[in-house]
């Protein structure tokens, strides 16, 4: 009971199709962010090292990263904003340019305050002052990226010489009064801007991940076609090899019974020996090729 709850079994192509969406993180809450493509490269990387992947697995999950490097090159998923607080950030780029130099505070320690500041520091804000009704949680914050807590009462002094001011508060009431648009030199962005900013990326990124659908079945009909072989390839390589050590054997025997061979003329019976083997194989080898993947197989 509990399996069909949390657990689900995919098989053949689905199994591939659903790795090949998650690389390129359509299976994401928010699509096209980048940190899934990571984590599967790590995932992936222990694994090996514990020798617990074969060359199909390594062959599949190799394709897997490569895909997902090349949907997030070959469309614009990953550009645009999904989120209420990486949307904040945007607008506070389109006024400001440059974020390196700007004074920034956030009012609030809750969770969307701890995306923004995470927001602020990945666009390239270099220090994040951070003002909540309880220091405590205000240190925390701040701690937590390199900024600096201010007290409560404080926080109107700093918020005179602050460019960006970003307030994610539990308040009942609101926290910017909507008359300070009429200030000169400010500019307010309420919930209801912001989310008609996500709604227009959330269009453009189901746009993209169309895309994205179509250059993930290309990819798997390439897999597809690189596994069909795979299924041979262990009896081609040990009739490759039961040749060759027969091969080694007879040529041992023959040079026993020659003493005056120079090793010059060794390489050379050597060498016929091998394209012998090559001709003698190159009939079997094509008719197995032919066969993978089909009812003939076996």
């Amino acid at each position: 009971h509990y399996q069909s709850d949390y657990f689900y079994n995919l098989n053949g192509t689905n199994c591939v199709k659903h790795l090949f969406r998650v690389a390129s993180s359509l299976d994401s809450l928010i699509v096209g962010e980048g940190q899934i493509l990571s984590q599967i490269k790590n995932a992936y990387q222990i694994a090996r090292n514990n020798g617990m992947t074969d060359t199909i697995l390594n062959t599949i999950m190799n394709k897997a990263i490569a895909v997902g490097k090349r949907v997030r090159t070959e469309t614009k998923i990953a550009y645009s904003s999904v989120s209420i607080s990486s949307a904040a950030v945007d607008l506070a780029i389109k006024i400001l340019g440059d974020l390196s130099k700007a004074q920034i505070l956030v009012v609030g320690a809750g969770h969307m305050s701890e995306l923004t500041a995470q927001h602020l520091l990945d666009k390239g804000a270099q220090t994040i002052c951070v003002s909540n009704r309880h220091y405590e949680r205000a240190q925390d914050l701040a701690d937590k990226f390199h900024g600096t807590a201010i007290p409560y009462r404080a926080m109107f002094e700093h918020a005179a010489d602050a460019d960006i001011i970003i307030t994610s508060t539990g308040a009942p009431h609101y926290d910017v009064d909507p008359r300070l648009a009429d200030v000169d030199g400010v500019t307010i962005y309420n919930i209801d801007d912001l989310e008609g900013v996500v709604d227009t990326n959330k269009n453009f990124r189901e746009k993209e991940a169309h895309v994205a659908e179509q250059i993930i079945s290309e990819e798997i009909g390439a897999l597809k076609e690189r596994l069909r072989y795979y299924t041979m390839r262990p009896v081609m390589v040990q009739l490759h090899d039961k040749m060759n050590f027969l091969r080694q054997k007879v040529l041992k025997k023959a040079f026993i019974k020659m003493p005056e061979l120079t090793d010059h003329e060794k390489r050379i019976i050597d060498l016929m020996t091998q394209r012998l083997e090559h001709k003698f194989l190159r009939e079997p080898m094509k008719a197995m090729n032919a066969v993978a993947g089909t009812s003939e197989e076996e």
